[in-house]
C-alpha cells in the first residue's frame, strides 16, 4: 500500500539582499592662510577593504531536505484479515523519523572577519554577526601633503579649516544607493599664523664724549655729531616650544628701523 503523507519543518536563513562596498577616494581641506587648498588629495596608497562574498544561491541551495527523507522508512508488518485493509496512518512514524531541513546563508567575509558563515546546518541558519569595528583607520600618511608655505603675504591671526572626504562605490550587490558619498569632517584645528621676531640690539656708547656733569647711566650716552653704530640682531631666543626656541628669525623680519624720541629732561 502506498501513504501520502506531509511533513512540515521550520527553517530560517539569511542571504545578501543588497550589498554595498565604498572605497576611500579623497579629501579636501579649504584655510584660506595655505596656499592651494580646495584641491583633491588623493589617496598615498589603496585602502579598498578586502570583501569575499558567496550569493545568488537557488532556494534549493540554500534549503535541502533532511538527509532522513532520502532514505527508506520500515514502518513495520500489519496483517489483513482477507480482503479488508485495516485503516492507518503512518504520520505519527514518518514526524518522528524525519529531522529538520538543512540550510546555509549566503557568504560574507569582511577584512577576514566573518560576518555571514555559509556553513550547511539544520532548521536555522547562524545569525550574522555584527562586524567587530567601524573599519580599519588609516594611516596618518595616506591622505598627507607636506612642503606647504603660508605665503609672507598672509596676516597674522587664526584662520578656520574645514574639510570633506569622499568614498566611491567599488564592489556592490543589487545596489540600492548611491554610487559616491560626501562626508564633512569633524573637528578640523585652525592654524594660526604666528611670526615670531627677535630684537636683540646694542648701541655703541659715546659716553666718552658726553659732557653731562651727572649723566643718566641707565641710559645710553649719544652725542651730536659723533658717530655711534646700532647692532640689531634677529638672532636669539623666543618661546620654548616646537620650532621656536634659540635660532635666526631673520626671515621672518621684514625691516629694520631706529626711532629716536626727544626726552625733556628737567
Amino acid at each position: 500500500m502506498d501513504y501520502l503523507t506531509t511533513v512540515q519543518r521550520k527553517y530560517s536563513y539569511w542571504y545578501i539582499d543588497s550589498l554595498l562596498v565604498y572605497t576611500l577616494d579623497g579629501a579636501v581641506l579649504v584655510n584660506a592662510a595655505i596656499p592651494d587648498t580646495g584641491s583633491m588629495m588623493m589617496p598615498k596608497e589603496p585602502v579598498t577593504p578586502k570583501v569575499e562574498y558567496i550569493t545568488g544561491l537557488s532556494f534549493d541551495e540554500h534549503v535541502k531536505p533532511p538527509l532522513e527523507s532520502l532514505t527508506s522508512v520500515h514502518l513495520g508488518d500489519k496483517s489483513a484479515k482477507g480482503r479488508t485493509i485495516p485503516p492507518y496512518n503512518p504520520s505519527s512514524a514518518v514526524e518522528s523519523h524525519i529531522g529538520d531541513l538543512m540550510v546555509k546563508n549566503d557568504r560574507l567575509v569582511i577584512d577576514d572577519e566573518l560576518i555571514m558563515d555559509d556553513k550547511e546546518v539544520r532548521k536555522s541558519a547562524p545569525k550574522p554577526v555584527k562586524p567587530a569595528t567601524k573599519g580599519k583607520n588609516i594611516s596618518d600618511k595616506v591622505l598627507y601633503e607636506d612642503g606647504k608655505t603660508i605665503y609672507t603675504q598672509v596676516q597674522n591671526g587664526i584662520y578656520e579649516s574645514s574639510g570633506q572626504v569622499f568614498y566611491t562605490l567599488s564592489d556592490s550587490v543589487n545596489p540600492e544607493g548611491e554610487t559616491s558619498l560626501v562626508f564633512d569632517i569633524d573637528d578640523v584645528n585652525p592654524v594660526k599664523v604666528h611670526t615670531p621676531v627677535v630684537c636683540d640690539y646694542s648701541i655703541e656708547d659715546a659716553r666718552k664724549w658726553c659732557q653731562l656733569i651727572k649723566p643718566d647711566k641707565s641710559l645710553y650716552q649719544l652725542v651730536l655729531e659723533k658717530d655711534f653704530g646700532i647692532d640689531i640682531k634677529t638672532v636669539g631666543n623666543h618661546l620654548d616650544i616646537k620650532g621656536y626656541g634659540e635660532r635666526d628669525y631673520s626671515k621672518y623680519t621684514l625691516k629694520k628701523e631706529v626711532v629716536f624720541f626727544l626726552l625733556k629732561l628737567k
